[in-house]
């Protein structure tokens, strides 16, 4: 089985004037070329997808489900429940394939400038590879579960299309870490929750394995890019990022959710959206991505009030 990695490990830490030292490009992809020839993750083999749903098991960590907390989900019945978490973990489950997809153009498009002699693209190309393992793994774990691909809406697609427009290395990085860094937090806390489906916790630990590495890789990357980011830039990235995270927050659970286990679901998202658990879930979910990008320059004025709304800080 795959060790789990802190991907902070990776970056050189801070120095004693409160300086960050960029993390040398080459050095750090050469390093996660050897990671990934070693830990190295196959779905087909590490999920046991041949085994039946087990009992009234839960699909996420309870208090993930986003209803958690709310007077609705104080009068929901326990089956509905666990029905609802089923729906919910098809959810982060298309958020992730339709997510990957997204970043496999981006990375695909960011690398096509770039010498591919260097460990730096090397690299970029095995995180493709291994983005593609991802996205195959999602599409059978969806068909597992049994739920639907909810599509985004015209605006949202919309949206998607203006932000590949306007890439530069920069917002390919951002996209990249808002999307894998908070699915790799509500990962960790389904890994190790004996509560939950083996085969949701099997699809957490490859995910969370390969995942570290691509996190470290796009972190490494944005620093290096921030640091001589000029001002006017440096203020539309955190504009845009702001968007990004509300983008991000708001397609996580779809209102059509709700309806299919039977809910209201103009009630259930307005609870959700008062629900003060929830509010504290999605803020935890980014604690670590919101820290570093403030640190980097990233979250700043021009985009904070996007970001407060996006409820991941």
């Amino acid at each position: 089985m795959g060790e789990v990695q802190d991907t902070d490990r990776v970056h050189e830490r801070a120095l004693p004037d409160g300086e960050r030292r960029p993390v040398d490009r080459e050095r750090l992809a050469d390093r996660l070329l050897k990671s990934s020839q070693r830990l190295a993750l196959d779905p087909a083999v590490e999920v046991a997808w041949d085994s039946a749903w087990q009992g009234d098991m839960f699909f996420l960590p309870e208090e993930l489900v986003s209803l958690y907390g709310t007077p609705l989900w104080e009068t929901m019945p326990r089956a509905q429940r666990v029905e609802l978490s089923r729906y919910e973990a098809g959810c982060h489950a298309w958020t992730a394939l339709w997510g990957e997809n997204q970043l496999i153009q981006l990375v695909a498009q960011h690398i096509s400038r770039l010498d591919p002699s260097t460990k730096h693209v090397q690299y970029a190309l095995t995180e493709l590879e291994e983005e593609c393992r991802h996205s195959q793994m999602f599409a059978r774990l969806m068909g597992k579960l049994g739920t639907p691909a909810y599509h985004r809406s015209f605006v949202d697609r919309c949206r998607a299309k203006l932000w590949k427009v306007s890439m530069g290395p920069i917002r390919v990085f951002t996209s990249v870490l808002i999307i894998e860094d908070v699915l790799d937090r509500l990962q960790r806390a389904t890994i190790d929750d004996a509560s939950v489906q083996p085969v949701i916790r099997d699809v957490a630990r490859v995910h969370v394995v390969e995942e570290a590495r691509h996190i470290s890789y796009a972190r490494a990357e944005l620093e290096r890019q921030m640091a001589s980011c000029p001002a006017l830039k440096r203020y539309a990235t955190q504009f845009m990022s702001g968007l990004c995270a509300v983008f991000v927050s708001r397609g996580l659970i779809p209102r059509e959710v709700y309806t299919a286990v039977g809910l209201d679901s103009r009630d259930a998202a307005r609870q959700v959206r008062a629900s003060a658990h929830r509010g504290a879930t999605l803020c935890w979910s980014a604690k670590r991505l919101t820290t570093f990008f403030a640190q980097i320059g990233i979250i700043g004025p021009a985009g904070a009030w996007a970001w407060r709304r996006s409820r991941f800080l």
